[in-house]
């Protein structure tokens, strides 16, 4: 079996150690992202995902307590070349705004790859490619102002700038917010895609357990900045008490059916989507 290409064992992280602000984010977290996977990361507000997103890409590095291994880096090193870790590791913010560089779409989306020596005409069709893989149309937005986009163009193009540098993972947290329903299939499409033809993982962060449901393929759940549940998708989302009792409402499908279940109906309860559970309710009203 390949090395993971996120290996991160029992951190903790503390904000402003040791002055009155003092502030426990993370305490012995565990996460691991496998090759041409797409994981999930789900919890309540405040359970500590953006921050363990920043180890992912070495934004944060181990100081007080845990391992922390990014495409076979101890990020904790001194030796660790982060020029090679972030070009292999694209972080999209949960305010897209925040990595904004340049004044027209087209030079934002080519930042990235141009600092890897593209030739002109490769450069330009890499930013085509990126920009039109999100639903960006290159000749109509490519100069367009960036702060003149709405909400949900600026995300889009957020994320179009880090797939143009080609990443061997990238950490979406909370990336289909202000998306409509069309955009989000988009980006679902997108990802499994490059999932599928090129080999890259992702890491989503998000608390939309209906979309964690039909994308992921394992899920790792935080609560109070410890990993409380983890394993493949249908393991975790099938907890449906266990993700209650921390904030977290279960996929709909699964919630359906097992309301029917609790009134008499013989449901299966493993269900992560609507074409699964009306199939297993057809099969209990035929029976």
């Amino acid at each position: 079996m390949s090395e993971p290409l996120v290996n991160i064992r029992a951190l903790s992280h503390t904000y402003l150690a040791g002055t009155p602000l003092e502030t426990r984010a993370l305490t012995g977290v565990d996460l691991t992202v496998q090759p041409a996977e797409i994981a999930a990361l789900v919890g309540p507000g405040g359970a500590g995902k953006s921050t363990l997103a920043h180890y992912v890409n070495a934004l944060l590095r181990p100081v007080q307590a845990g391992q922390v291994t990014v495409l076979g880096q101890d990020t904790a090193s001194p030796d660790c070349d982060l020029g090679r870790l972030r070009q292999g590791v694209g972080l999209v913010l949960q305010s897209p705004h925040l990595q904004l560089l340049e004044r027209f779409v087209g030079d934002d989306v080519a930042f990235g790859p141009r600092r890897q020596e593209l030739e002109r005409d490769a450069l330009r069709e890499r930013v085509r490619w990126a920009m039109e893989a999100v639903g960006l149309d290159f000749e109509r937005f490519k100069d367009r102002r960036t702060f003149s986009l709405s909400g949900g163009e600026m995300r889009r193009m957020a994320i179009a700038g880090v797939l143009a540098t080609l990443p061997q993972l990238v950490v979406l947290d909370e990336a289909t917010t202000g998306l409509d329903p069309r955009g989000r299939k988009l980006m679902h499409t997108m990802l499994r895609d490059q999932r599928d033809t090129r080999g890259m993982s992702a890491l989503i962060i998000s608390n939309n357990m209906d979309e964690v449901a039909a994308l992921a393929d394992s899920v790792t759940v935080l609560d109070h900045g410890r990993t409380v549940l983890s394993g493949a998708t249908r393991e975790v989302m099938c907890r449906g008490q266990a993700l209650r009792q921390i904030g977290l409402a279960p996929p709909s499908a699964q919630t359906i059916c097992a309301t029917l279940s609790e009134s008499g109906l013989s449901v299966s309860t493993a269900v992560l989507s609507s074409g699964e559970a009306e199939e297993t309710i057809w099969q209990a009203m035929t029976r």
